[in-house]
């Protein structure tokens, strides 16, 4: 719980987005990759509002929140395994419900036993 105070999505989202956004400047396609903690935060960066990147992936993404799903806006993979704390069951259900029908490219890769 102490680094999710030192490190929340408040503080830690702006300096996110100015990296994401630098490169942005840089590069013509920008991916971004985050695992656990770093799942919310692609999220936000491939939103419908943001499109700060070209395609996001994430594996055992953790605070993910409903609306960070509901809002993407560019091609997006999820690695999931079995049991997974923060990526629950209903989660991962919401999630294959409701991101194929964005009209964007979905890649769920679903990791049974792990």
């Amino acid at each position: 719980m102490a680094f999710i105070g030192r490190n929340s999505k408040e503080i830690r989202q702006p300096e996110i987005e100015a990296a994401a956004k630098e490169l942005k400047s840089q590069y013509k396609k920008v991916g971004a990759i985050g695992f656990c903690y770093g799942g919310w935060a692609v999220f936000r960066l491939g939103a419908k509002d943001k499109k700060l990147v070209d395609c996001v992936s994430t594996a055992h993404p953790s605070l993910l929140e409903k609306s960070e799903m509901e809002n993407l806006a560019v091609p997006t993979q999820i690695m999931a395994p079995e049991t997974d704390q923060m990526f629950t069951p209903e989660l991962k259900e919401f999630a294959n419900n409701t991101i194929p029908g964005l009209g964007i490219e979905y890649q769920y890769d679903y990791y049974p036993g792990v």
